[in-house]
């Protein structure tokens, strides 16, 4: 949860991208966001109306060649994203999967406003890597509807869980 336009802009470079809905239902975020783009900091791709970090520019851009930013924003050299040249969505798909938790592909491509095939490919290719998987109570469900989630996050929930449980539970008395 970001507090500042330092933090927005930390939180735009881990998420790759932040939907501008989701900057409308936080409080804080429109102004961040706007200071952030005033500076040169971050920019907003459209038609997609996604925020994007100056940082993650040139890497979204490949996922949508051709999108106009608003305002006006070069790209920076991406940092560390060479290997993201090939699969560029499934880059951003790993950015986006760290801070989201479960979801569905088929919001994926809600969100990201691609085809569901872009969107599998990068989930099977973060699927291949061991950093994504799928839930298992929904794995036999359609490929769009099926639940994705980052391996250290669902691992983290599941201990969480596992740790609430084991409070509850109390030791028998001996007999």
């Amino acid at each position: 949860q970001a507090r500042t336009a330092d933090e927005m802009h930390e939180a735009l470079c881990g998420l790759g991208v932040v939907l501008a809905a989701e900057a409308t239902r936080e409080p804080g975020w429109p102004a961040w966001l706007a200071a952030l783009s005033k500076a040169g900091r971050a920019t907003r791709l459209q038609p997609q109306a996604l925020w994007v970090a100056a940082e993650r520019l040139a890497l979204v851009q490949r996922v949508y060649p051709g999108a106009a930013t608003e305002p006006a924003l070069a790209a920076l050299p991406d940092a560390g994203l060479d290997d993201a040249a090939e699969q560029p969505i499934a880059a951003l798909l790993r950015m986006r999967l760290s801070g989201l938790g479960p979801v569905s592909a088929r919001q994926l491509c809600e969100d990201f406003a691609v085809a569901f095939s872009t969107v599998r490919a990068g989930l099977l290719a973060q699927q291949a890597e061991g950093y994504a998987m799928v839930l298992a109570e929904n794995a036999d469900l359609d490929d769009e509807d099926r639940t994705w989630c980052e391996r250290r996050l669902l691992a983290r929930k599941h201990r969480y869980s596992r740790e609430a449980r084991r409070k509850t539970a109390r030791p028998l008395p001996p007999a």
